[in-house]
C-alpha cells in the first residue's frame, strides 16, 4: 500500500501551537466544507450548511459559477508510479479551456506543503491519464468574499522544485518508515 501524500509531507507542517480543539475544530470543518463544495460541483442537493460554514460554501459557489465550465472529476484518487497516493479535490475545466486541479483550503494562512502536495497531485493525476494544465489551491472566503485562487504556476518555487521537495520528502518517508 502507498503513502499518502498528506502523510508524506504532515512531518513539515507544524500544528503543536494549536490547541487540539481548535484543531479539532478545524478539520472538521474543513472536511464538511470540502463534502458541501464537491456535492455543489457535482449538482447534487444540499440539505443542510453546518452553522459557521455558510461564507465558504457561498465563496466557492459564487467562485464556481463564475469560472468552471466543466467537472471531469470531484474528490478523486490518482496513483504515481513514484509509489505515493493522492486525493484530489477538484479537475475542471475553466471557462477558458485550462483543465485545472485544484485542492480546496479552508485555513485562513497558507503552507508550502500545499505546493508541494499540489505538484504531487498534478503530476499523479497526468501519469493516470488526466489532462492538467494547471494546479493550485482554492481558499473559499469565510465571511463570504471572494475565495482566492492560487496557481502553481504563480508560485516563487515553480511546479518542478515543489515536485522534487515532494520527491525528497517522499524518500525521507520511505527510509525513516521502512520496517
Amino acid at each position: 500500500m502507498h503513502p499518502r501524500v498528506t502523510e508524506i509531507i504532515s512531518p513539515f507542517t507544524d500544528f503543536s501551537m494549536i490547541p487540539p480543539d481548535v484543531l479539532l475544530a478545524a478539520a472538521t470543518r474543513g472536511t464538511s466544507v470540502h463534502h458541501i463544495c464537491g456535492a455543489y460541483a457535482l449538482d447534487i442537493f444540499i440539505n443542510e450548511i453546518p452553522d459557521g460554514q455558510h461564507g465558504y460554501v457561498e465563496s466557492f459557489k459564487r467562485w464556481f459559477n463564475r469560472y468552471v465550465k466543466e467537472v471531469i472529476a470531484v474528490e478523486f484518487e490518482v496513483t504515481s508510479a513514484h509509489g505515493y497516493v493522492g486525493h484530489a479535490d477538484f479537475l475542471f475545466v475553466m471557462i477558458d479551456g485550462q483543465h485545472a486541479l485544484l485542492d480546496l483550503k479552508t485555513p485562513l494562512v497558507g503552507s508550502r506543503t500545499w505546493f508541494a502536495q499540489i505538484a504531487a497531485y498534478k503530476r499523479a493525476a497526468i501519469e493516470n491519464g488526466y489532462k492538467v494544465d494547471n494546479a493550485g489551491t482554492i481558499q473559499p472566503d469565510n465571511n463570504d468574499g471572494t475565495a482566492r485562487v492560487k496557481w502553481l504556476s504563480d508560485t516563487k518555487e515553480n511546479e518542478l522544485m515543489a515536485f522534487n521537495a515532494f520527491l525528497g520528502a517522499l524518500n525521507a518517508h520511505r527510509y525513516f518508515k521502512a520496517r
